[in-house]
């Protein structure tokens, strides 16, 4: 019976991890796509207020 449950919370732990590292993962995609953004809008206002002052 001891066997089955170290195999048993083995097996759960192993789960737990598994969801956690998902769950990581979304995490920082999520706050990549973010700053990815905000990069690209910093760059787009640069861009149209330069082009702004050369008229």
């Amino acid at each position: 019976m001891e066997k089955n449950i170290g195999k048993y919370l083995s097996r759960k732990s192993t789960e737990a991890i598994a969801i956690v590292a998902c769950i990581g993962l979304i995490i920082t995609i999520i706050l990549a796509a973010g700053s990815i953004r905000t990069e690209q809008e910093k760059a787009h206002m640069a861009l149209h207020s330069s082009s702004l002052q050369t008229k």
